[in-house]
């Protein structure tokens, strides 16, 4: 490399040393450290956010325009970032720092949530809100008096109490105009009540103490305020009087509220009644103009109820960084301008570092500044002014970094993994007379042979992923009908988890604290069903089939979209013939999308249930249930666009299978294959009339459902999981590693 591409000795490191966002004022001086590099997912949220301020604000749209985005991704994705990004940019457009607010959740409950809100807002604050809608009274009362005019020009930045002094106007009718106002807005009396005494000296710490979770004084007793705001839902419907409040009279208002998680996540599940309150918090946001945000991990969206989902229409899910996006990030950290060299990363370099981090953009901005800060040690070291970063360092940091656990860290949750289980388990288990050893060895009461755990440290070079295979190969010597499980302690990158996929016909799993336990015992029931059963002839080892199913003659790739299309066009003919998963087994998360859409296809036509139980009952009932759906207006043609659906769903289950048994004759055309696959399935799904399933919903009670309104959440399940499926299984394989 040349000097240009090398660190210079004394070069000061420009990579922020906490690699978190941190939120700025709007008009605060710009931090180099803060850069942003306008990613999709961003340049999304920008165009929706963007679209939500230029809606019409005239009083007489019957449109106020509010809205309620998502924006989810795993840890150190960005999200914080993209969330703060926002807020300043609404700020810095509307020129009002009031009018855009950013909560980092610090509690597990809505009420936490609230008296955050509140604290931020400030009485000050509070205050000046319910202000505005009483300089509007005043002013509308000066316009009927005939006072306007110069009166107003003058004292256009009086308060509007200066001016009712000043004029001598009636006060006590003017605030209880501002009420009747404000109960207009927040549609409710207590806080209508509560929101004008702030316009009154004296009552600023009554109001203040109640709003904060106090038992209502005396003062708000005597008029008829009596409740606690100390719970979940009194809080919900608090911030849905405060998004009334601040949107009202068509001003725009967005709220971002971070780490939802710690309120919705599937260890911890909101109550009904609470899931319905922020159902109706939505509604009342969108209905007063406002925008909230709502950023967290993934799984916060996983639990919501889908009446919930379909009202947060615009989602914004945050992917890893491309190459050339770290390419960016690096020149702009540096203050160069973007140009085919990244200085002083070469382009090898940033390669590296996507492959090593996944394009975790919080990974990525720790790598970096150690990367820097060992070769510029390096360059001291050798006494030059200039050293040129290599793949060497790349490694070396990503080791220190990234290491991964000790080992007491991972044999605990393994530990913990396997408690209870319907298997048994050995430690450090010699296999055969060889001396081969697994870190765990399970055993299934029903099944020949066992599972191979085999834990590993981070698989950065070839030569890692060699020692693993060695491992396995020395496995399958000494019992050739053990499957392997593979779990990886620290980095596992996208090279490292194609190679080995190969011979073990599964993802190696990597140690992720948080869902680590839950993995295992889901890759052990895989297991379970890849092993043979006790006495059975099978003997064979998943290795041999493997390599059997490798060497095996298929046809190409593009007959498997061929056969596709053209078993989704005989389904019509065969609507109820039942498809099996074929035997390959796909990724969790990758078979979760199928298995969502096609059961909950299955909930909602019933089809299997109905027949069952007509031959059952005989001739009699099966003509009444038979005769009472076929009243049903279009019940089956809804139900042949539902089996179309499920059809459709399980061949492109199947093709995705037969490509990850084929994609390595196709490489390194296994990507363009797979967007094939995909684009296949859009441009098939995309002429069937999903929105003719309703009937469906209707049928429900006469088929199994509890009522009508299960019915309908069994309809917005199929809607969601259906929807932009295709792009979803996409993202899912290459977060795997398949690129």
């Amino acid at each position: 490399m040349t000097g240009g591409n090398d660190i210079e000795s004394g070069s000061r490191n420009p990579f922020a040393p906490m690699a978190v966002a941190r939120f700025a004022t709007v008009g605060s001086a710009t931090n180099l450290l803060d850069v942003t590099v306008k990613t999709d997912a961003m340049n999304q949220a920008l165009r929706y956010v963007s679209d939500y301020l230029d809606v019409d604000p005239d009083p007489e749209c019957p449109d106020p325009g509010g809205t309620v985005m998502s924006i989810t991704g795993d840890y150190g994705m960005g999200k914080t970032h993209l969330a703060v990004s926002l807020v300043s940019h609404v700020q810095s457009e509307l020129g009002d720092p009031t009018r855009a607010m950013y909560i980092d959740l610090n509690a597990n409950s809505f009420l936490g949530l609230f008296r955050q809100f509140i604290d931020k807002v400030t009485a000050e604050g509070l205050r000046a809100q319910v202000n505005h809608y009483y300089a509007d009274t005043v002013g509308e009362a000066l316009q009927r008096t005939g006072l306007a005019g110069d009166t107003l020009s003058v004292d256009a930045a009086t308060a509007p109490q200066t001016i009712v002094e000043r004029l001598g106007l009636m006060e006590s009718t003017l605030l209880r105009e501002v009420q009747r106002t404000l109960l207009a807005v927040t549609q409710k009396r207590d806080f209508s009540v509560a929101l004008t005494l702030l316009l009154r000296t004296g009552f600023d710490d009554s109001v203040w103490n109640w709003l904060v979770g106090g038992v209502p004084d005396q003062v708000l007793a005597d008029r008829g305020i009596t409740y606690r705001i100390d719970n979940d839902v009194a809080a919900l419907e608090a911030l849905g009087v405060f998004a009334l409040l601040f949107g009202g009279k068509r001003r725009r208002f967005v709220l971002a509220i971070d780490e939802l998680e710690k309120i919705f996540s599937v260890r911890r599940k909101p109550e009904a009644e609470t899931m319905t309150a922020f159902q109706s918090l939505l509604d009342t946001a969108s209905k007063a103009g406002a925008c909230l945000i709502l950023v967290g991990l993934p799984d916060f969206r996983d639990v919501l109820s889908p009446a919930v989902h379909a009202r947060i229409p615009y989602p914004v899910e945050l992917t890893g960084l491309s190459a050339e996006e770290i390419a960016e990030f690096v020149a702009l950290v540096q203050g160069q301008s973007k140009s085919t060299r990244v200085q002083p990363f070469g382009w090898d370099t940033v390669r590296s570092i996507r492959d090593v981090t996944r394009g975790n953009a919080r990974a990525v901005i720790r790598l970096c500044k150690l990367i820097f800060r060992m070769t510029e040690d390096k360059a001291i070291a050798a006494s030059a002014r200039n050293l040129a970063v290599d793949d060497e360092t790349v490694q070396r940091a990503a080791t220190e970094l990234f290491g991964g656990p000790g080992p007491a860290d991972v044999d605990r949750q393994m530990r913990q993994a396997l408690a209870g289980g319907d298997w048994e388990y050995q430690r450090d288990h010699v296999l055969g007379e060889g001396g081969t050893t697994a870190d765990y060895w399970i055993t299934f009461p029903d099944r020949e042979s066992g599972c191979a755990v085999l834990i590993t440290r981070s698989l950065l070079t070839a030569a890692d992923v060699d020692r693993v295979i060695r491992r396995l190969l020395s496995v399958h010597e000494a019992d050739n009908r053990a499957d392997v499980l593979v779990v990886v302690a620290g980095v596992l990158t996208d090279t490292a988890s194609v190679r080995l996929r190969e011979p073990l016909d599964r993802t190696p799993l990597r140690y992720v604290p948080g869902t680590f336990v839950e993995d295992v015992r889901a890759e052990l029931a895989t297991t379970r069903q890849r092993l043979p059963i006790t006495g059975s002839p099978e003997t064979t080892s998943a290795l041999e089939r493997r390599l059997t199913q490798l060497a095996a003659d298929q046809a190409g790739l593009i007959g498997v979209v061929q056969r596709l299309t053209d078993t989704v066009e005989s389904a019509m003919a065969t609507s109820t013939e039942s498809i099996p998963h074929p035997a390959t087994t796909l990724p969790a998360d990758v078979d979760r999308l199928f298995r969502d859409a096609d059961e909950a296809l299955a909930q909602l036509t019933h089809i299997d249930s109905m027949f069952d139980t007509g031959f059952r009952a005989g001739a009699q009932q099966a003509r009444a249930v038979t005769g009472r759906v076929a009243r049903i207006p279009d019940y089956f043609l809804a139900t042949g666009v539902a089996v179309l659906a499920q059809r459709t769903v399980r061949s492109f289950r199947d093709a995705l299978a037969t490509w990850y048994q084929n994609r390595w004759r196709a490489e390194p055309s296994a990507q363009d294959h797979l967007d094939e696959l995909c684009d296949t399935y859009d441009s098939i799904t995309e002429f069937l009339p999903l929105f003719r399933l309703t009937p469906l919903a209707t049928a429900g009670p006469l088929l199994g459902a509890p009522d009508v309104a299960t019915a309908h959440a069994r309809l917005n399940r199929v809607q969601e999981a259906l929807e932009d499926l295709g792009p979803r299984v996409k993202t899912a394989v290459l977060r795997g590693g398949l690129r």
